[in-house]
């Protein structure tokens, strides 16, 4: 069991919140700090009923993507919340003005989130961590299924199952799939081109591929 599980398991609110894929890259292109020191996370929602109330300072928000096709769910990010950033509060935690900016325009709540304990993510597969979780919207609690928690592994995702993630819920299981996840995204390394970098930088890919497996990684 990780220490960090140990740490906030029973003793802070877990929330699962939902990001669209179309959404990834700008929001942290947008959390990427061209020049300076890192900074704080940070993530908007307008929603009242769960969102608001709780996630504050202490909790912990975990960031899904998803689509309505075929794909499976990933774990995008996990943010460990220091505070809120909603107007009309003063303290901006140390965040860019333009970045403030712009999530105020957007969203009526803020999370804040710590920079040292707060990380994105590659590519991933949380279908099956997140199927074995029981979620609770306002008074309704359920899983994405809509049948029993399955055991890791043992069910098989359906676009439909993501549609709930489009509101934020509070997590009333134990938390402790998502952290094995996050164990095992910590020890990935994720690569990324185009699709025509294929052909107009093989040479490069090549050389690429060919150093990982002198490093004992796998792509």
């Amino acid at each position: 069991m990780s220490r960090e599980y140990h740490h906030t398991v029973d003793r802070v609110p877990h929330v699962v919140a939902y990001v669209s894929r179309s959404k990834i890259t700008d929001w942290k292109r947008l959390m990427s700090p061209r020049t300076g020191k890192a900074f704080p996370f940070v993530y908007g929602s307008n929603d009242e009923n769960v969102f608001a109330p709780m996630v504050k300072e202490g909790s912990v928000l975990w960031v899904i993507g998803a689509s309505p096709d075929e794909r499976p769910p990933s774990l995008v990010a996990r943010m460990n919340v220091i505070g809120r950033l909603d107007p009309p509060r003063e303290e901006t935690f140390g965040i860019p003005e333009t970045v403030v900016r712009t999530f105020r325009k957007k969203y009526d709540y803020i999370a804040v989130g710590d920079s040292s304990k707060s990380r994105f993510y590659g590519y991933n597969n949380a279908s099956h961590t997140l199927l074995g979780l029981v979620l609770k919207w306002v008074h309704k609690e359920r899983t994405l299924s809509g049948e029993k928690p399955c055991p890791q592994g043992t069910c098989v995702w359906k676009p439909s199952y993501a549609t709930p993630l489009n509101r934020p819920a509070t997590i009333v299981s134990d938390p402790k799939p998502l952290f094995d996840l996050n164990a095992r995204a910590n020890r990935c390394v994720f690569i990324s081109w185009k699709r025509s970098d294929n052909w107009t930088r093989r040479e490069s890919i090549r050389k690429l591929a060919y150093a990982l497996a002198d490093a004992g990684l796998f792509a």
